[in-house]
């Protein structure tokens, strides 16, 4: 008896399980910095103009610095780019590189505007990458009687979703070339508890990657038309 208990505890415990993996709520970030905002700043607001060159320096930041080389080359792969700037996020936040908790540093876009001048580049790039797994029972949890089979029978049913929103900044006057909000949701059905989610998690991100580089080539060529036309 108390092994079957323990095989339906520990089933419920595992069918029930879910997680989000959001880097961004490590750092204090406040996109519109509404502490710093004034009368003065809405007025910049109203008269900022697009001043995107044929050639430009671009400075980015990403919150999950494992995603740091693919957002490189495909900011890399946007025609005009002559330079990349990767702001750190020890500059940036004060998150060491192991750091997982929280920190209170407040984080802006007008900080890192600042950032990216200092490296003297024209555009900059904030991307934030999130997803969220759940994992919920299927009809062949009922095999769960004993603890034994818990752990070979595919009960559960597992769901993906990952996110990508992406800023794209003139560093000078703040004129906000667009923000690109990309998404992908997938569900792969009969998974044993070992069954892990990174095979969809990174065919999500690879697509992702692949729809944000789209997405900047078109907000580089609209911007390039747009220029054309003035």
């Amino acid at each position: 008896m108390n092994k079957l208990l323990l095989g339906f505890a520990l089933a419920s415990t595992m069918a029930c399980g879910g997680s989000i993996y959001m880097p961004s709520r490590v750092a204090n970030f406040d996109p519109d910095g509404a502490a710093e905002i004034n009368d003065e700043d809405v007025r910049k607001a109203f008269e900022a103009k697009p001043q995107l060159g044929d050639k430009f320096n671009v400075a980015y930041f990403s919150f999950d610095p494992s995603k740091d080389a693919d957002v490189e080359k495909v900011v890399r792969d946007v025609p005009g780019v002559s330079s990349v700037y990767a702001i750190p996020a020890l500059e940036a936040t004060g998150k060491h590189r192991y750091d997982e908790t929280p920190t209170n540093a407040p984080l802006s876009m007008k900080k890192l505007r600042l950032l990216a001048a200092r490296a003297h580049s024209d555009v900059l790039v904030v991307v934030d990458y999130s997803r969220k797994t759940e994992a919920t029972p299927n009809a062949l949890v009922a095999l769960n009687v004993l603890l034994f089979p818990t752990f070979f029978t595919p009960f559960l049913d597992v769901k993906v979703q990952s996110a990508v929103d992406a800023f794209v900044v003139d560093v000078r006057n703040g004129y906000v070339y667009g923000h690109i909000a990309l998404s992908q949701q997938q569900t792969k059905p009969h998974q044993t508890i070992y069954s892990a989610d990174t095979a969809l998690a990174d065919q999500q991100w690879s697509a992702l990657r692949a729809e944000l580089s789209g997405a900047l080539l078109k907000l580089a060529d609209a911007e390039r038309a747009t220029k054309s036309h003035t």
